[in-house]
């Protein structure tokens, strides 16, 4: 089977494959509390500012649409775009069932070739309240010490990790990262955020 489409769509197709694979978020987790707001933001190709973005999510081996820039609101679900290319979706009074697979993305329809153009991909984790979530900062702090007093084989090869403690503000209320790397002087290599429902 051969198939021929113009060399515009062409063209057009392999910029998005060049910008996804070297700028995009491609795969990002979102924790949402349980009767709480999520908002998820995604980067798009600055070619595709005019175009109708959409949000899906998995449904075994489909895409459901869930909302697009055309709806704006649609019962917890609202969508903006602001045109300089990132998208965001807020969804309000999360539910169990709202975790799963979501992609923002857009279905381009045409012709010849219709296919579905996807940006990023997001995890959904809901988190019922005061779960495993919770940040409790003396436990932090103890289990980092016991990780401190383990002996490693040379300084060298140790596993090291930080613990960011920021202030309490209102928008972050028990909220701390911590990051794991092979080596103090390099970059993280891990890191896993802990928040509060």
């Amino acid at each position: 089977m051969v198939l021929l489409c113009s060399c515009k769509l062409v063209a057009k197709v392999l910029l998005w494959c060049l910008w996804w694979l070297l700028w995009s978020d491609n795969d990002l987790t979102v924790i949402g509390c349980l009767r709480g707001k999520v908002t998820i933001s995604c980067s798009y190709p600055e070619e595709f500012q005019t175009n109708t973005k959409t949000f899906y999510k998995q449904n075994g081996p489909y895409l459901s649409r869930v909302i697009s820039t055309t709806d704006s609101q649609k019962g917890r679900f609202s969508i903006s775009d602001n045109r300089r290319s990132r998208v965001t979706v807020r969804i309000s009074d999360v539910k169990e069932n709202d975790g799963g697979v979501y992609y923002c993305g857009e279905w381009i329809g045409g012709n010849e070739v219709s296919y579905y153009l996807l940006y990023t991909e997001i995890h959904l984790q809901v988190s019922g309240e005061k779960q495993t979530f919770t940040t409790d900062y003396e436990l932090i702090m103890s289990t980092m010490y016991v990780l401190a007093q383990r002996p490693s084989p040379s300084p060298a090869q140790g596993t090291y990790s930080m613990v960011q403690l920021p202030q309490p503000s209102p928008e972050a209320q028990g909220y701390s990262t911590v990051s794991f790397q092979n080596n103090p002087d390099s970059a993280p290599d891990a890191s896993f955020a802990l928040g509060k429902c």
